[in-house]
């Protein structure tokens, strides 16, 4: 009985980092006679499923994704080191929650994350619990590479598996598994389905450019402080421009004022903010444009998205960006500063560029692409572990 052990805090549906390969269960799993999940939460109720729950008291994501780390290196150490229980067939962790798994799902990286921070110093303004959250992660995250024994890799994206390639060093097999877009939520026949509905629904006039600006949170990093500046200053020089925000960690709108005015932006009228949607393609529909000049991504999702339902992508040079855009046909790189921004984007207003929708993908994956991509992951590793376990009965 092939048996995987699958190591991950939210085995949920509504998880960021395990939205493709659950959307896909039980086909994604197919490899394996049983799964075991070691988390704090679980949705699916499967008998190919076998959730052994690790027990938190804390509810912040912070407190829970730190206690889990201690907790799952205790549990492993103690069944598989004291008590000698047979391991699984394949140990599989997300990012850095146990050293001992063989397969890594690795989604973002606080070591890259803290390259960027050098580079743009003088941008994040980290407060001191924000600094402690950082600092915990990164050592978690160095130990990971300069001391665990992993020895798979799947990178969502081909700049991070590069550099994450040159900092585990010799030996390790990695390989590029880019996070997968639903190709019925987004397409450019959806676009079409729902623009005008949409864009009459949040007000938006026909003469209008529409960008839009998608995150949960962590509106620094990912740079909406010049997004909102860049659309100011077209908006300022009589351009008729609005930015659309969507997200937050609510359903309620964010209050926006005090991250805005510490960025001398008083002004927000320019701005129609939403709250956090399930029906995000509606909403991204009413839009010519994405914009997101980050600082620091993996390959979000939300870029993969975008070109799926045909806006024009914006985007800065961060980890991801080279999967999808594929310039001048999909968008254009802007840089770190919103009066080159604006320039960028006031071009393809005067030039008609943003009207033009490419439906071009890059590297991007549909459904279907990322299950073939995945069963072909578990059954090379499997082949190569079946063939050094013969080779060492010999």
């Amino acid at each position: 009985m092939r048996e995987l052990l699958f190591i991950d805090p939210h085995f949920v549906s509504r998880s960021p980092a395990l939205k493709s390969i659950l959307r896909e269960f039980p086909e994604s799993f197919d490899d394996f006679d049983r799964v075991e999940v070691w988390a704090v939460e679980c949705d699916f109720d499967h008998p190919k499923i076998h959730f052994d729950p690790i027990w938190c008291p804390f509810k912040s994501w912070y407190l829970v994704s730190l206690w889990y780390w201690v907790a799952v290196h205790l549990r492993y150490f103690w069944r598989f080191f004291v008590m000698r229980h047979p391991r699984h067939e394949l140990v599989q962790a997300t990012n850095y929650y146990c050293y001992w798994a063989d397969l890594i799902y690795f989604h973002f990286s606080f070591l890259a994350y803290a390259r960027v921070i050098r580079q743009h110093s003088g941008v994040f303004r980290l407060s001191l619990s924000m600094w402690i959250v950082f600092v915990t992660h990164y050592i978690q995250e160095w130990i990971l590479f300069k001391l665990a024994t992993p020895r798979w890799w799947w990178v969502v994206s081909r700049r991070l598996k590069e550099e994450s390639a040159c900092e585990a060093g010799p030996g390790l097999r990695f390989a590029v598994l880019p996070n997968a877009y639903d190709g019925e939520r987004f397409s450019m026949a959806a676009r079409d389905r729902h623009r005008d509905e949409m864009r009459k629904q949040l007000g938006f006039s026909s003469e209008e450019v529409v960008f839009i600006f998608v995150s949960l949170g962590g509106l620094e990093r990912k740079g909406f402080n010049l997004a909102a500046q860049a659309v100011g200053l077209l908006s300022a020089g009589g351009r008729p421009v609005r930015l659309l925000f969507v997200g937050g960690p609510t359903e309620e709108p964010m209050d926006l004022k005090p991250f805005l005015s510490s960025y001398g932006i008083s002004d927000s009228s320019f701005i129609r903010q939403i709250g956090r949607v399930k029906d995000i393609e509606r909403y991204m529909a009413a839009a010519d444009g994405l914009l997101f000049p980050s600082f620091c991504e993996a390959f979000a999702l939300v870029e993969i998205e975008s070109a799926a339902l045909g806006l024009r992508l914006y985007l800065t040079p961060h980890y991801g960006s080279e999967m999808i855009l594929r310039p001048p046909m999909n968008g254009r790189y802007v840089p770190w500063d919103a009066e080159g921004i604006a320039k960028i984007l006031a071009e393809d207003i005067d030039s008609g560029a943003m009207m033009h929708s490419s439906g071009e993908m890059g590297e991007a994956l549909d459904r279907q692409g990322f299950l073939a991509a995945i069963r072909k992951g578990y059954q090379e590793i499997l082949n190569e572990k079946a063939r050094e376990s013969f080779l060492e009965k010999q």
